[in-house]
C-alpha cells in the first residue's frame, strides 16, 4: 500500500478518495451536485498519484450530512445491511416517487444501516443531484424528487417510462455494494468540522500528505456547508505551510494564491463521461502549491488551426 496520507477537507461523496483507494472503476453510489467523479483521475494525475494505489491513511472531513454518512460508509457490515434493506424495498415493489415520498415523510431512522439506506435513496432520487440534508429535528430536508425536462416545461406530470432518475433501489443496491468493496485503511478518520477549524498538527501532516479542497465554487449556488474564498485561501496556506501538498478545485484559478507562486492546471478537457459545455462558468481548475506531475491534453479549436494543419476541403 502507498505510504501517502490523503486528506479531503470538504469530502462530500469523496470521489477522489474513492478513486485513489478503490481503483479506476470505483465511484460513489450516488450522484451529488459538485462531486468530482468525472475529474477524479485527472486530479490524482496532477498530484502524481494513480487510481487504486491506496493510501496508508485517509482523513475525510465534512461538517454536513455526508460526514454522518461516512461514519457508516467505512463500515463494511453497515453498508451490507443497507444493501439488504434496499433489496428488500425492491422485492416489495417500493420504488420511484412513492419510495422517495415515503422515506421523506418518515424522517430519519435511528438505526445506522436504515439511516444510510434512506439517505442514499433520497439523495439518489433528489432533483438535479442537489443535497439531501439531515436536520436536527429528525426530519429530512430535500430539493424534491427528480423531474424530467418535460415535466419542468409543464408538458405533463407523469415520469417517462425510462426516465433515468427513476429511484430504483435494486440499482442503488448494486452500486452501494460495489462501493462497499473499497477497503479503507484501518486508520481512516471521519471528521465533521468546518475546514476553517481544522489544525494540521491535530491531523498529522508531512511531506507525504496530500490535502484536497473542493469547496462550493465562488459565484455559484451553494450546496451544503460552505467556505468563503478567504477561508479557502487561509486553510490552503495553513496546510501548505505545514508541509503538505495542497490542491484546490475551483471553476477558476485561485488568484490570491497564484500571486504567491502556486501553480494552476486546467483539467476541463479531462472530464470523463458525457461531454459537457466548456463555457467559462463550467471550467475546472486545480490550484496547487507544487508543480503538477501532469496536465490534460488540450484539444485545440478548429478555428485555431492554420491552413497547413486544417483538413482538406
Amino acid at each position: 500500500m502507498s505510504g501517502v496520507a490523503w486528506v479531503e477537507l470538504c469530502a462530500g461523496t469523496a470521489a477522489v478518495a474513492h478513486r485513489l483507494v478503490g481503483g479506476a472503476d470505483h465511484d460513489s453510489a450516488v450522484t451529488y451536485q459538485g462531486a468530482k467523479r468525472r475529474y477524479a483521475t485527472a486530479v490524482l494525475s496532477a498530484l502524481g498519484l494513480r487510481p487504486g494505489q491506496g493510501a496508508a491513511r485517509v482523513v475525510l472531513n465534512d461538517p454536513g450530512t455526508w460526514g454522518r454518512a461516512w461514519q457508516s460508509l467505512v463500515e463494511p457490515a453497515t453498508v451490507q445491511e443497507a444493501v439488504h434493506l434496499l433489496r428488500a424495498w425492491h422485492r416489495a415493489g417500493d420504488e420511484g416517487r412513492a419510495l422517495f415520498d415515503r422515506l421523506e415523510d418518515a424522517g430519519q431512522p435511528a438505526d445506522g444501516a436504515a439511516w444510510l439506506a434512506a439517505f442514499l435513496a433520497l439523495q439518489d432520487g433528489a432533483f438535479g443531484g442537489k443535497p439531501v440534508m439531515a436536520i436536527s429535528s429528525g426530519a429530512w430536508s430535500t430539493p424534491g424528487y427528480a423531474r424530467s425536462a418535460r415535466q419542468l416545461e409543464g408538458e405533463g406530470t407523469n415520469e417517462p417510462r425510462h426516465f433515468k432518475w427513476r429511484l430504483n433501489p435494486a440499482g442503488l443496491a448494486r452500486r452501494l455494494s460495489r462501493a462497499g468493496t473499497v477497503r479503507w485503511p484501518a486508520s481512516t478518520t471521519i471528521l465533521r468540522k468546518s475546514a476553517a477549524e481544522l489544525d494540521p498538527g491535530e491531523i498529522g501532516v508531512d511531506a507525504r500528505t496530500f490535502v484536497y479542497i473542493d469547496p462550493p465554487y465562488a459565484g455559484t449556488t451553494g450546496y451544503g456547508p460552505t467556505l468563503s474564498r478567504a477561508e479557502v485561501v487561509e486553510v490552503a496556506r495553513r496546510f501548505g505551510a505545514a508541509g503538505a501538498v495542497v490542491a484546490i478545485s475551483e471553476g477558476e484559478p485561485v488568484a490570491e494564491l497564484t500571486g504567491d507562486g502556486w501553480q494552476v492546471v486546467d483539467i476541463t478537457t479531462a472530464h470523463r463521461g458525457q461531454p459537457r459545455s466548456f463555457a467559462k462558468s463550467r471550467r475546472e481548475f486545480l490550484t496547487m502549491n507544487r508543480p503538477p506531475h501532469g496536465r490534460p491534453a488540450v484539444q485545440p479549436s478548429l478555428f485555431d488551426l492554420d491552413e497547413a494543419t486544417a483538413c482538406p476541403a
